[in-house]
């Protein structure tokens, strides 16, 4: 498992930030590494000397300051609590149909171009109301998500009308399936989520399930525990 694409890069740099220390203090991105032109951080000095400046002020001022802190922190928070609905489906399986794995996939490094599952109604983020829902996350270009991906296919040829299958292509995320990004997804492919039929998460974790190709063994005691 790794971070992003190939469990690695998708939504950060390649190679993931990196730090190395400057004269003027510490730069976390890899572009201002690579760029002799980047404009440097505050030097350390300077900042000392603010700080300095700063602790100057009358008490009454950082007494202010430190409860307004406490005020935007406890704001945020109660923001974080507050997520948005997921959309749920009527009765019934529904969701992505007639599953099937893309041509042309490798298992053994990143070369494959396509998205690992095909089928009908990729698009839908509406988890079920009657029967657990199964969540895949995953892109192309990985050979972590395309192993994955053929034991998520085969767990979908086996418990098509027991759960209710849902498929996100992380670089192609339709807007009904923002939501399940949100809640589920952390950063790392593959990342697999399955809600029993109340909503209530049963397993969300990244990285595969088995050791062997076609294993689907533990994606089945998952399902189980979601009934």
């Amino acid at each position: 498992m790794s971070r992003g694409r190939h469990a690695s890069e998708l939504w950060e740099p390649a190679g993931g930030h990196r730090m190395r220390n400057f004269p003027h203090g510490l730069r976390l991105d890899e572009k201002s590494l690579k760029s002799e032109s980047a404009e440097p951080r505050l030097p350390y000095f300077l900042f000392m000397s603010k700080t300095r400046a700063l602790t100057r002020i009358p008490l009454p001022f950082w007494t202010t300051t430190i409860a307004g802190l406490f005020f935007l922190v406890g704001a945020l928070a109660a923001g974080d609590k507050s997520e948005a609905p997921l959309a749920v489906a009527g009765p019934g399986p529904g969701g992505a149909r007639n599953l099937t794995l893309a041509p042309n996939l490798s298992f053994t490094d990143d070369s494959s171009a396509n998205f690992p599952i095909r089928g009908e109604n990729l698009e839908d983020g509406r988890i079920a109301s009657d029967r657990p829902t199964a969540i895949f996350f995953g892109t192309s270009h990985c050979w972590n998500t395309n192993r994955e991906a053929e034991r998520f296919v085969a767990l979908y040829s086996r418990q098509n009308e027991a759960a209710r299958f849902l498929v996100v292509d992380l670089e192609n995320v339709s807007s009904g399936q923002r939501v399940l990004v949100t809640r589920f997804y952390r950063g790392y492919i593959p990342t697999l989520a399955f809600l029993d039929r109340s909503g209530r998460v049963v397993y969300n974790q990244a990285g595969e399930t088995a050791s062997r190709r076609g294993d689907v063994s533990k994606l089945e005691e998952i399902l189980r525990k979601a009934r």
